[in-house]
């Protein structure tokens, strides 16, 4: 169980001295169902036997951390993890400048975590620590990227207290702190961002060297309906003159493309059913950008 505004019922392991974990999932939430009183502060957790990424989706636009999938004829694992039961996370991304790193004391990896930020005008915010995501060959990799920049300067507009208990990590180890100068840029995933502005669990995903650290600022998500202008999905940036590389009848074709001779198959096949985009139109729509 699990509480909220009230206790929540998602499962029973137990019941009259028999041991359920090895029925099927739907069977104990039946079990479940039958016996638990009926009360308004106590309720089961309602399952949903939908598309896992339209249900993604919707907990996403709802602001949720994620969704749990299960089988419905799965039992219930107390020790080993199991494939049988994920935990699907909404997360989000974010790039970040990489302020410096911590070694934990009794850790012999090369670093321990990342701090990272990103700036609010000229200054440099902290946003966390970052902990996941990169193994041992990743790290070597950024480590000699750390080197050249190595500073005894905090580059924070307030210095973080990487050894500080949060809520999330009451005991956390003891990690002495490298600082970096500013100039390095990754791309974090994470679930959520705290009220005092920290994310939580991120995640590395990678380095990124396109842009300056400087312009890494907290980015926003926009409504659908702001970023789309028109009802147009795909269309051929400014004002190509190149015409089209496929006509719009055959559903075989071969062209030459750069003196190479390309079959191209199942054109009419429907890729965006709700706007009728095939993918001809794709292949079309490379093609005109492709300048």
């Amino acid at each position: 169980m699990h509480r909220s505004a009230g206790v929540f019922g998602f499962d029973i392991l137990w019941y009259k001295g028999k041991d359920l974990k090895d029925l099927p999932l739907t069977e104990r939430r039946m079990i479940l169902e039958n016996i638990l009183p009926q009360q308004e502060s106590i309720l089961i957790s309602q399952d949903f036997h939908t598309s896992g990424s339209e249900f993604l989706e919707a907990a996403k636009k709802m602001g949720l951390e994620g969704i749990m999938a299960k089988k419905k004829d799965s039992q219930y694992h107390k020790k080993n993890r199991t494939k049988d039961w994920l935990k699907i996370k909404a997360n989000k991304r974010q790039e970040v400048v990489i302020g410096g790193f911590t070694i934990n004391d009794d850790s012999n990896k090369l670093f321990s975590i990342m701090l990272v930020g990103v700036y609010e005008g000229k200054k440099l915010i902290y946003t966390g620590k970052v902990g996941t995501g990169f193994n041992a060959k990743m790290q070597k990799e950024m480590m000699e990227q750390f080197k050249p920049l190595i500073t005894d300067k905090v580059p924070f507009a307030e210095e973080p207290d990487v050894n500080n208990p949060s809520r999330f990590r009451p005991n956390p180890p003891h990690a002495t702190v490298t600082w970096l100068k500013p100039e390095l840029i990754g791309e974090v995933s994470y679930t959520e961002m705290t009220t005092d502005g920290v994310m939580r669990h991120p995640s590395f995903e990678g380095m990124r060297d396109d842009k300056k650290a400087n312009t890494v600022v907290l980015e926003k998500e926009a409504e659908t309906k702001n970023v789309v202008v028109d009802d147009t999905i795909i269309k051929p940036r400014g004002n190509s003159k190149r015409k089209s590389l496929l006509n719009p009848t055959e559903a075989t074709q071969v062209n030459k493309v750069n003196r190479h001779e390309l079959k191209f198959t199942n054109l009419n096949k429907i890729f965006w059913p709700d706007d009728k985009i095939t993918k001809r139109d794709l292949i079309n729509y490379y093609y005109q950008v492709a300048l």
